[in-house]
């Protein structure tokens, strides 16, 4: 039972709600071969205790049919906000602290030839700048090389998510060159009557796009309108950031998570903290 938990729970400590960078991996720089020998003397994540305070500060590696991802665990305080509390002249923030596993990781996948890293997106005060840095500098403590990132993410990707019919896309943002920019908007759904409609069966997961348009950009009159003049007048119009809800039963049990694309830095920001690795890597199969 106790590895069964510990099993579940790095499933959702490889997804769950994270900051994601997608950069194709520099193969002239980082071969399986090489990064094996860089990584020999990390230990393997098996012999992880699941201690805070044992596992604060380790480093783990797990390899596996080309992948290779290496996390550092460390122990941190989230700040979750609770409420504003006024008095006479002043305005107090009232924040909830916790001590959380805050997990930065790399995946080399030597299948589709990217990197996958990232970080927890856990408290609203978050020093994304801080945090960035502290994950480059992890890649380099890995691998031992200044690495040229290049993105991964495109415009073409939010279009694959975007059409899929388990996907509900209810904001966007696109540019048609670099002056001019738009952003459209769909009202949410009440994603729980979704869900509840999928276990009752009213329809299956590939039609929920069907059954619930107006919640879905493919029927903004705005929107289409712009993709329509940019046909007509022949210039490209680049969709470079997205937020959509994901439907999937990739687990054997329906769930649904919010995700952000953004193709400027080739992030991915999940917004869910239940996401397993198996949820996560089925949106991830969309990307080439």
């Amino acid at each position: 039972m106790k590895k069964k938990f510990q099993d579940f729970y790095k499933r959702l400590e490889e997804a769950g709600r994270k900051h994601f960078y997608l950069f194709k991996l520099p193969d002239e720089e980082i071969s399986e071969g090489f990064l094996l020998g860089k990584i020999k003397d990390i230990p393997n994540e098996t012999e992880r205790t699941f201690d805070p305070e044992e596992d604060n500060q380790k480093i783990f590696k797990k390899v596996s049919d080309n992948y290779i991802t290496i996390k550092k665990i460390q122990i941190r305080k989230a700040f979750s906000f609770v409420e504003d509390k006024f008095d006479d002249n002043y305005l107090t923030k009232k924040y909830r602290i916790e001590n959380v596993h805050y997990i930065t990781f790399v995946t080399f996948d030597f299948n589709k030839n990217r990197i996958i890293c990232g970080y927890d997106s856990c408290g609203d005060l978050l020093d994304k700048k801080k945090s960035d840095k502290e994950l480059f500098e992890f890649i380099y403590s890995v691998t031992g090389k200044d690495l040229k990132y290049e993105f991964l993410l495109t415009s073409n990707h939010i279009d694959n998510i975007r059409f899929l019919q388990n996907c509900l896309a209810y904001s966007i943002s696109n540019k048609a060159n670099s002056f001019d920019f738009a952003n459209f908007k769909k009202s949410k759904a009440n994603f729980e009557n979704i869900k509840k409609d999928l276990k009752q069966e009213k329809y299956k997961i590939n039609e929920i796009k069907d059954n619930n348009p107006d919640f879905d950009l493919q029927t903004n009159v705005l929107y289409n309108a712009g993709i329509k003049t940019a046909i007509a007048d022949e210039f490209e119009l680049l969709n470079n950031n997205c937020e959509f809800y994901y439907f999937t039963d990739v687990t054997n049990h329906i769930s649904y998570f919010r995700m952000r694309f953004n193709i400027n830095d080739s992030s991915i920001i999940t917004f869910s903290e239940s996401i397993t690795k198996e949820e996560l890597q089925d949106v991830f199969k969309q990307i080439d």
